[in-house]
């Protein structure tokens, strides 16, 4: 199925190098604080006028709220698998923690 030329326009524009650009950790650490700031100073590019002069303060706080919520998601699926990998010994068993009873001791 052909692409329209508006939607190649934006992917070859826009789509892949700022998908690109926010791979990287650093320039998404970037990318969220630059938004932030912007949004808390009161130069805008777009006035503050009703409807018009929100739209870069909402596209901006939607682009902080998804990258803030990439940089936790990645974060939580590496510590999962640093547990699962801590989890599974050298020879690929999965340990198991159960309490211990002595062989003495009434059950």
């Amino acid at each position: 199925m052909k692409q329209s030329l508006l939607k190649r326009l934006y992917r070859s524009i826009l789509g892949d190098p700022i998908r690109r650009l926010l791979n990287n950790s650093i320039a998404r650490w970037f990318v969220v604080i630059g938004a932030i700031v912007y949004l808390l100073s009161p130069i805008d590019v777009i006035p503050d006028v009703p409807i018009a002069g929100w739209v870069d303060d909402g596209f901006l706080a939607t682009v902080v709220a998804t990258e803030l919520t990439g940089i936790l998601l990645e974060r939580r699926r590496a510590i999962k698998a640093q547990q699962a990998e801590d989890e599974t010994d050298d020879t690929g068993q999965t340990t198991v923690d159960t309490p211990a009873r002595s062989v003495d001791d009434p059950a």
